[in-house]
């Protein structure tokens, strides 16, 4: 899972939108449209409205994968760098804030029965030839079961049992209204035949999956190039013939690309550089729907007792020290929102009625003072190597200086972020989390402030009681009314009453492209099933 962050920008960075009742719900195979905020100076619309075959697409990606084995997935170029060849379950559609099918038909959740089933498509195969069943999705089901990263997804599911070729169900001990979002991110399948005769080092670098594209080069810190799979289950698709996934680490280097005509795709744009594609002939900025971004927010190692961070006075004056409005406005240029709450306000389990933490440095200081301390406060702050994450830390850093918190930048390549983010933890500091901001805010009390959870962000923080229980009611709520007023209870909980992070803000990532490239998803980066190239 951001998936998770996305997150995972984890994502980059990710069900709420789901009416759940004591009555099995079934949600069918649709298709949807992604909404995006589309600037350009050219029209993104051509004369061209039925998909042109053949073509080869060119993505950006700013650093190598660190594994294409789900359980193992850790930074949003993994998520990125799977998606030609890996398919998931089911995938989410931020217009319609849930989950709907994709590999699976149906999906059918039974929360009385205390159980989800997955019907299959026929005749899905995987690039190695071997039948995608029910057998194999419980493979692969079972081992995201014990994997570090995926395992919280399953802390409730009591069994994963095949009742015939085409159908899988999904057991529970008890209620869990989250569990479809994060297969969103982590029932992604392999081969188990793959697995099973060439080994896990093999599956690492060969995504042998179910996608419209299959792996035919991998060159590390170079390039992938995917190649259309012929064995397809959706008949006619993809449009594509070839897909090259260039690895550029360096975003000057990866902007001149682009604006030469070099590659066709830059996810993750920098914010200070969308004015110049705007203003470029034949480029496209799209924008992701708000309720399906990346949320910020930076918390301290609360749960060590002997670090300043465990006193609640000291993370609420961390709190009202932070100007988060300069950070909306210099940092992201106004392509975020500032947010009080644990995810983006467009949600409908976000809380208008969390107060929050307005900037006022003059009351930091004071409760600086209530607490003991007097410009006597070091620590360092943890942040990714990207411009926002850069201009972020050095803003904050700035910010608590000011309050008498003398913070140093650690800058963390995304190996070292990925592994404190979901290993190791941090102590005597603080460190900026990128997860997704999207509706079911279960996905982050869960996996991220939920003590259960057992990756580096939770362990690091505080786990007060009521927090926890509002987190298993919230994921155990049966009904929408019940999952919302639960959601606003736990970030009433983790933010006003224990400051177990500060909230900075929500952003949906930026992406420029080409406007010769046409598909509906471009900004969610699915499969490229759908995607095509103008002539």
């Amino acid at each position: 899972m951001l998936k998770k962050i996305l997150l995972l920008a984890f994502t980059l960075i990710l069900v709420t939108g789901m009416l759940l009742s004591g009555c099995s719900k079934t949600t069918s195979s649709t298709t949807t449209t992604t909404k995006t905020t589309t600037t350009s100076s050219t029209p993104t619309t051509t004369t061209a409205s039925e998909p042109q075959t053949g073509g080869t697409l060119r993505i950006i990606s700013g650093a190598e994968v660190n594994s294409f084995m789900v359980g193992e997935m850790y930074s949003p170029e993994d998520m990125l760098q799977r998606m030609p060849a890996m398919e998931t379950l089911v995938r989410y559609d931020p217009v319609k804030q849930q989950a709907v099918p994709f590999l699976a038909e149906q999906a059918i959740e039974d929360p009385a029965g205390l159980t989800v089933t997955f019907k299959l498509h026929s005749g899905v195969t995987f690039h190695d030839g071997t039948v995608c069943d029910a057998s194999a999705i419980k493979w692969n089901l079972d081992q995201e079961m014990i994997a570090p990263n995926t395992a919280p997804d399953f802390v409730d599911v009591a069994s994963i049992d095949v009742i015939d070729a085409n159908t899988v169900i999904v057991r529970f001990k008890k209620w869990d209204s989250s569990f479809l979002r994060e297969m969103c991110w982590d029932s992604a399948v392999i081969s188990p035949t793959a697995f099973n005769e060439k080994g896990l080092d093999y599956v690492r670098v060969n995504p042998i999956g179910t996608g419209p594209f299959k792996l035919i080069t991998f060159e590390r810190d170079v390039k992938k190039v995917y190649q259309k799979y012929d064995g397809y289950w959706q008949k006619g698709k993809p449009y594509l013939d070839s897909i090259v996934i260039n690895i550029i680490a360096d975003p000057t280097v990866q902007l001149a690309s682009l604006l030469k005509g070099d590659n066709d795709i830059l996810g993750g744009l920098s914010y200070t550089d969308a004015k110049t594609i705007k203003e470029k002939a034949g480029l496209q900025l799209l924008q992701a729907e708000k309720a399906g971004g990346t949320y910020y927010c930076m918390a301290g190692d609360s749960a060590n007792p002997d670090s300043p961070f465990a006193n609640l006075k000291v993370r609420q004056a961390v709190s009202y020290a932070i100007d988060r409005e300069s950070i909306k406005k210099y940092v992201y240029y106004d392509y975020a929102e500032v947010t009080n709450g644990l995810n983006s306000p467009q949600c409908a389990t976000y809380n208008p009625n969390v107060k929050g933490y307005a900037f006022d440095p003059a009351k930091a200081k004071a409760l600086l003072a209530e607490a003991g301390y007097k410009d006597d406060i070091t620590a360092t702050l943890y942040i990714r190597p990207e411009k926002n994450f850069k201009d972020m830390g050095t803003a904050i850093q700035s910010n608590l200086a000011d309050v008498g918190i003398k913070v140093d930048l650690q800058v963390l390549n995304v190996g070292q972020y990925g592994a404190m983010f979901f290993g190791s933890g941090w102590t005597n500091g603080l460190f900026i989390g990128g997860m997704v901001g999207d509706p079911e805010l279960g996905v982050v009390g869960r996996f991220f402030f939920s003590k259960a959870a057992g990756i580096g962000f939770s362990n690091s923080i505080i786990h007060p009681d009521d927090a926890e229980a509002a987190i298993v009611d919230m994921m155990s709520a049966t009904s929408n009314d019940v999952k919302i007023a639960k959601a606003w209870e736990f970030a009433s909980l983790a933010i006003d009453k224990y400051a177990m992070a500060t909230p900075l803000v929500t952003s949906a990532p930026l992406t420029a492209a080409s406007v010769k490239v046409h598909d509906p998803y471009i900004t969610q980066g699915w499969t490229y099933t759908d995607a095509w190239i103008e002539k």
